[in-house]
């Protein structure tokens, strides 16, 4: 029998996480409070590495990839509020990018989880919409339409299902319709993108008789 059993360990850093944050609910202990936030921050870290490293000789366990990266986005922001808070204002980005570099991961692990992509998509595009709001660069919405547009145009170009450039398409219409940049084009945009629609309809068409 093997003296260190990863999976084991594992759960008794979830054990331990989830008592302490309970402690920390109910009052009873406060941690981040008596603690240097380099610490707490190293301490979520470490905790991410471990789960990550069981990818190492157990590519198949791709689950460990979510607490992984949680937890390794935990420890980035708690660095930026206490050491950087200049930029703290990224840290939710931060954080949802992290969640969604867990599916992308999967996805590349095991090509089969195609899946993967739209939660991907979807939380990187949140993480690009807390960015705008504090850049100002598109508003929300055209983001949000385009991050889900550019999403489903991945799945479908990865797996070739047909329903997935339908609501790619859509999605490209109603950013469209939301952008704050489209101003007088608005009358040039629609019958482009049906012109776009058409020629993917009359290219697929001429590859089903070809």
């Amino acid at each position: 029998m093997k003296f260190y059993n990863s999976r084991l360990v594992v759960g008794l850093v979830l054990i331990l996480a989830g008592v302490l944050s309970l402690l920390q609910a109910t009052g009873l202990v406060t941690i981040g409070n008596q603690l240097h936030p380099a610490i707490v921050s190293s301490v979520f870290g470490l905790a991410g590495l471990l789960f990550l490293g069981i990818l190492i000789n157990h590519r198949q366990d791709w689950w460990v990839l979510f607490p992984g990266m949680a937890l390794s986005g935990l420890s980035v922001i708690i660095m930026l509020d206490a050491f950087a808070p200049q930029i703290a204002w990224a840290s939710g980005a931060v954080f949802m990018a992290m969640l969604a570099l867990s599916f992308w991961l999967v996805y590349l692990i095991n090509r089969n989880a195609w899946w993967a992509i739209i939660p991907g998509g979807v939380l990187t595009t949140l993480a690009a919409i807390i960015l705008s709001d504090q850049l100002s660069v598109l508003n929300g919405g055209t983001i949000f339409f385009l991050g889900l547009a550019a999403t489903f145009g991945l799945v479908y170009f990865v797996t070739r299902q047909k329903w997935a450039w339908i609501p790619g398409v859509v999605m490209l219409g109603m950013s469209a319709v939301t952008s704050s940049l489209i101003g007088h084009y608005s009358a040039y945009l629609w019958p482009v993108i049906l012109i776009g629609i058409g020629l993917v309809i009359a290219y697929r068409s001429f590859r089903a008789h070809s």
